[in-house]
């Protein structure tokens, strides 16, 4: 039998891989003719040039006025704008003369407005009046559009709470896929603020002669994807950081909680502009929302009150939201080469921050977010290729977590320097345009210098990830140098992949060696000085792969990712009152279905999917069908609950569970027994949000939090016997 080395990726390896994959999707379709670079910066030829935009808010009758004076680019002969549908635009003017237009609907939210722009024998640039209004949802309607604790807004806001106004929403009429610069007047009443992309205007605090009314003014002489609007009664608090304003837009006063988040904000600003390159605005705000948000926009994030409160926020979101203004607010989205910016400020921002902590917490960090995927991405999952936005699970599933671990995987493979100078090779190239996976790849190939459309081939292109298995572990030689032979397996098409295996020997103790790896059925092989006790593919968890269910604990994300789970809520009396919202709440955010204790299918419904019981056993008739379930290593029978050998007295201690169960590998078993009435009761159920990655969740009567994890098997961790 051929002896072979352990070894990189060789051009045989990656010529085997693209004469297998035989099923190409749109990133394959993009790769260079002979070696030649793809064009890079090369951004198609838009007609709007600039936006001064001045409206006035009527927050009592829930409507907006304005005007927009469009610049439009010299020889441009019609113009294509869109409009929210509930919107009006009244005219087109170009230097006091009216223009032709015309109004169409495009679906239930949007209207095109084209417009015959007035011929010239030479070229020039026009300034076009465009007037426009439209009254909109009041926030008791958009709080009813809130999932997972975040409002998902289709349409703006407007009361007397303020306003959210979001450049999704087409509150102003503008070009499609545009990126223009813009000056904005935003007109209120004499106490609300607005807040918007862009630098302030000194005058911006100006206060019109009758006394009633307040102007704020905000300007971006960066050419932006769109323009939102946040207006509120703020409290507003400024530093000012290396030129950058720095900013606090509180609902209410808080002082600590302001130097709190202007302290993060220094520290985020000056690592990641070592990181990627100077930051891009001239201000960065930190925005209270009076609905449930959690978004970055170029230059400011809004937060809802709640999240910007709780005290992990500063230490985590904060440096996501901050990452995003060089990934996706001022290198944007390419809409038809994939949507890149969720994984890149994830592995940056929120990967960067584990790895920080040290190697269990990046360890961790890369373990959850394999099961994450594994719970949530089901089997109508996109590629990355085609990842567009993360308004579902399954969707986030792909664009985050996958997507952090392809860029590991890429970190891995090119080294660090490479990997860091190639993030900063893609901003210099990119800020304030559009890009695609091909630019980040193009990026990475010049500094690392490798080629490596192969790589992105195969990670963007395909659905889903490899499924590996180990077989044949056999050990030859008697004495050292001992070889170790086994099989790595792959389901067709195989991926290529650099693995990193852990053999623990007798007298070395764990030796680390990396083996490329290619082909349905590869065959390994290595030399050891010391006689191997075990091998194990991939320990720490570095490559992206999928989890078979054996590979992860029971969880809660387990048992809510699982399409034919149910929440189970007590049919009547005070349990019922108890736990009804919280029920409800589930079931919305997580797409399941909600039934009662009364149904006469719950056996079928344990035997055939996941099943969610709130209530303990004197709440909810169910919790006698799911009790055998719950004995084990995390045992919660009765009262006192008993979770590893630990007893909670029902009347002290909240408590969730979720256990595996043998009819349904795939979801499990969860039951959540609270303290407290109806309203304390759904406070402990939005937390849960927390806690997906969790077996089991104890929440004491002053709050306090036990957490933990039931172990799991490694399938790719084999025994070798003497």
């Amino acid at each position: 039998m051929k002896k072979m080395q352990l070894r990189t990726i060789s051009v045989l390896a990656i010529a085997f891989f693209l004469t297998l994959l035989s099923a190409t999707a749109s990133f394959a379709a993009d790769k260079p003719e002979n070696g030649a670079e793809s064009p890079e910066g090369v951004q198609p030829l838009q007609a709007v040039l600039m936006h001064e935009i001045n409206i006035t808010l009527d927050l009592k009758d829930r409507e907006l006025k304005g005007t927009d004076i469009v610049t439009v680019r010299e020889g441009a002969q019609k113009l294509r704008l869109l409009l929210r549908g509930m919107s009006v635009v009244e005219s087109v003017e170009n230097g006091g003369a009216a223009l032709t237009f015309t109004a169409n609907e495009l679906d239930n939210r949007r209207q095109e407005v084209l417009i015959d722009l007035p011929k010239s024998p030479t070229p020039v640039e026009l300034k076009l009046k465009v007037s426009f209004k439209g009254k909109f949802q009041p926030v008791d309607s958009a709080r009813e559009n809130v999932q997972r604790g975040v409002a998902y807004l289709d349409d703006g806001v407007i009361g007397e709470e303020g306003a959210l106004l979001l450049s999704s929403a087409n509150w102003y009429p503008h070009e499609e896929g545009a990126l223009t610069p813009f000056e904005l007047t935003v007109s209120l009443p004499v106490g609300y603020s607005a807040v918007s992309e862009g630098a302030r205007v000194p005058a911006g605090r100006d206060v019109k002669t009758d006394g009633k009314t307040v102007m704020n003014r905000w300007k971006s002489d960066k050419p932006l994807a769109g323009i939102d609007i946040v207006a509120a009664r703020f409290h507003v608090e400024k530093e000012k950081h290396k030129g950058i304003d720095i900013y606090t837009f509180f609902l209410n006063k808080d002082d600590a909680l302001s130097k709190l988040y202007i302290k993060k904000t220094r520290e985020y600003l000056d690592m990641y502009a070592a990181m990627f390159g100077a930051y891009p605005f001239m201000k960065f705000a930190v925005v209270e929302s009076f609905l449930p948000t959690g978004y970055g926009m170029p230059s400011f994030t809004l937060l809802g009150s709640t999240v910007i409160r709780l005290p992990f926020i500063p230490d985590t979101s904060l440096g996501h939201e901050i990452a995003h203004n060089w990934w996706g607010n001022s290198v944007f989205p390419e809409s038809a080469g994939g949507n890149w910016t969720e994984a890149l400020t994830t592995f940056t921002a929120d990967y960067a921050l584990a790895r920080k902590k040290g190697l269990e917490e990046a360890r961790d960090f890369r373990t959850t977010k394999l099961w994450g995927y594994k719970n949530f991405a089901g089997p109508d999952e996109t590629s990355l290729a085609d990842f567009s936005d993360a308004t579902t699970k399954a969707a986030r599933a792909v664009g985050y977590n996958k997507g952090t671990m392809v860029l590991n995987m890429l970190y891995n493979y090119i080294g660090e320097d490479a990997f860091n100078a190639g993030l900063k090779e893609f901003y210099s190239r990119m800020a304030f345009k559009k890009a695609a996976w091909k630019d980040i790849m193009n990026a990475f190939e010049k500094t690392s210098g490798k080629d490596l459309y192969w790589f992105f081939d195969q990670w963007l292109s395909r659905t889903g990830g490899p499924e590996l298995a180990v077989e044949n572990v056999q050990v030859t030689g008697g004495k050292a140098p001992y070889v170790v032979s086994f099989n790595i397996k792959q389901k067709a098409p195989a991926y290529i992949m650099t693995l990193p295996i852990g053999f623990k020997t007798e007298k070395d103790g764990l030796v680390k060696k990396t083996m490329a790896v290619s082909g349905e059925d590869y065959k390994a092989y290595t030399e050891l000085s010391s006689k191997p006790v075990s091998v194990e593919v991939d320990p720490d968890y570095e490559n992206f792969r999928l989890l078979s269910s054996a590979e992860i604990p029971p969880s809660f994300g387990a048992v809510f990712g699982d399409r034919k789970a149910v929440v189970v809520v007590p049919s009547a009396g005070e349990a019922r009152e108890k736990y009804l919202a919280g029920a409800e709440l589930l079931a919305k955010d997580f797409d399941l279905t909600l039934v009662t204790d009364d149904d006469e299918d719950m056996q079928e419904h344990v035997k055939n999917g996941s099943v969610f019981v709130l209530g303990g056993p004197s709440e909810n008739r169910a919790f006698a069908v799911i009790q055998s379930y719950l004995k084990g290593y995390l045992n919660a029978i009765g009262d006192p609950f008993v979770i590893n050998g630990k007893s909670y007295p029902a009347a002290s201690f909240t408590v969730g569970l979720a256990v595996k169960s043998a009819d349904n590998p795939i979801g499990g078993i969860g039951v959540f027994a609270a303290v407290g009435g109806p309203d304390e009761t759904l406070e402990k159920i939005k937390r849960m949000r927390f806690f997906l990655d969790e077996s089991y969740v104890i929440i004491a009567n002053d709050r306090k939090v036990e957490k933990g994890r039931a172990p799991a098997e490694n399938r790719l961790k084999k025994e070798i016997l003497p």
